[in-house]
């Protein structure tokens, strides 16, 4: 089945990257692009020695027990007693002496404070745009497959939108991809991955924007679409399908303009390697 404006000679004509688009990437880009397990080693508290604990054993000392035979108990030193404030932590329910000065407590407060202030710039970056709607492309080389079965044709427009978004913000910041669209036949943008450029970006955008509207497609389709994905030659293509629909429903309550409709559902299937970001940070 052909589309107008399919085309199988982008990987011809541009072999490799464009040095402008590379270019063009941010350090924040390129330090954003991790999974959310790798930002935690680089920037969480642990890594940076800011746990409680961690910064209890700098700035004091756990107030020491004992356990005395005859009372058959543990008991506590008195030594420190009025000598020092004090601090119960819930974590292990140790009692720790406080013994810094004011300034290197100053020191880890605002320590914690920059933490936390990379906390949510962090969490606002995953929850923002096409992020927040198909997760975190952090594979080189992925292939799209649409499924655009169940929903109407007023939505088709803001589907492509969306579209347009995720391979302008994430895709192009990978090396290959490629697009299949499901229908009665499989619809292949390319035969198989091509080099992230500009111009095959702005290809893939111009082919999915020239996708009809085909009102329904069945399970059949959806499995064909998946499988001819997987004869990419690329062996190390994830294979990444969104559907447009209300099978999988994943709403987007921050909306970059008015005009998308609240109720316009956008879901993400088959995509076991999408960040958890609210349960990891």
């Amino acid at each position: 089945m052909e589309v107008p404006g399919s085309s199988s000679t982008i990987s011809e004509e541009q072999p490799r990257k464009q040095e402008g688009l590379s270019d063009t990437r941010t350090d924040s880009v390129k330090q954003s692009l991790i999974s959310s397990e790798e930002w935690l080693q680089l920037h969480g508290l642990k890594s940076n020695k800011l746990t409680l604990k961690q910064i209890l054993s700098q700035i004091g000392f756990p107030h020491c027990e004992d356990y005395v035979m005859s009372l058959g108990r543990l008991v506590a030193s008195r030594y420190a007693n009025g000598l020092f404030p004090r601090i119960y932590t819930m974590e292990d329910g140790r009692v720790y002496n406080l013994t810094a000065k004011s300034e290197l407590i100053t020191q880890y407060m605002e320590h914690l404070t920059q933490a936390v202030e990379s906390y949510k710039q962090r969490m606002d970056w995953l929850t923002s745009n096409s992020r927040q709607i198909f997760g975190v492309i952090l594979e080189q080389c992925i292939t799209i497959v649409l499924d655009f079965g169940g929903m109407l044709e007023e939505e088709l427009n803001l589907c492509r939108d969306a579209l347009t978004m995720v391979l302008q913000e994430q895709v192009a910041h990978i090396a290959k991809f490629n697009v299949i669209w499901v229908s009665q036949e499989p619809v292949k943008w390319q035969e198989n991955a091509v080099p992230v450029t500009a111009p095959s970006i702005a290809a893939a955008i111009s082919w999915v924007e020239k996708l009809p509207f085909e009102l329904t497609s069945s399970h059949t389709s959806r499995l064909d679409a998946l499988l001819e994905a997987g004869k990419d030659e690329e062996l190390r293509s994830e294979k990444m399908c969104f559907s447009f629909g209300g099978r999988w429903k994943k709403l987007w309550p921050r909306l970059p303009r008015p005009a998308w409709p609240q109720q316009t559902m956008v879901g993400a299937v088959d995509r076991h390697k999408c960040e958890r970001a609210n349960t990891e940070l």
